[in-house]
């Protein structure tokens, strides 16, 4: 099915002077005349609309995604190479044996169930805040509870404390986490 609409000189300008002329020919050869209005296809088939309608749709959302010269996005960028300095380091160095061990498997675990797409283990932000000495800020954020209490909770049952200025955007996937891993994975946390 075609789109028809009437081309003048007016509205079509480069059209009408390049393309009427032999419109008119091929027209009055097939033996139409319709004056000064002639009907013809639209340059427009309906893929090339539907591609120009995604290439729009797909340029909204670009320019929606883009930080815009947003001051506060700028960090995200500049705290990348400390983020990936800070996550090749050996946290293990400072703590006992027992300790280390727990630390390094929470690093692992860390690193496996992808918590640094959200969390680096600086002061940096990514999309969740970051947790450079989030063993202390854990320590005072819920009177009588101690540091291991909140982090256990903050990871099991995450809507339970979200961070001031943060989305509830942490996954609720942490609720069957082996009790060792968890453990492990606190200890890691604490040693940030």
């Amino acid at each position: 099915m075609y789109f028809f609409d009437a081309i003048s000189p007016i509205t079509h300008g480069w059209l009408w002077v390049t393309c009427f002329r032999c419109d008119r020919a091929y027209l009055a050869a097939a033996g139409i005349h319709v004056g000064d209005q002639i009907m013809r296809r639209s340059p427009f088939s309906s893929a090339s609309s539907v591609c120009i309608v995604f290439a729009l749709v797909l340029l909204l959302a670009l320019a929606a995604c883009s930080s815009g010269g947003d001051p506060e996005n700028d960090g995200d960028v500049a705290a990348l190479p400390t983020f990936v300095t800070i996550s090749t380091s050996d946290p293990t160095a400072a703590g006992a044996d027992g300790a280390d061990e727990s630390v390094t498997n929470g690093e692992a675990i860390f690193a496996a169930k992808g918590c640094s797409a959200c969390h680096a283990p600086s002061d940096a932000t990514v999309i969740g805040p970051g947790l450079a000495d989030v063993g202390e800020r854990a320590a005072t954020q819920v009177s009588g509870q101690s540091a291991d209490e909140y982090l256990e909770d903050a990871i099991r049952d995450p809507g339970d404390f979200v961070v001031d200025g943060f989305a509830n955007l942490m996954p609720n996937s942490f609720a069957d986490l082996p009790e060792s891993d968890l453990h492990d994975l606190i200890a890691f946390l604490k040693s940030l």
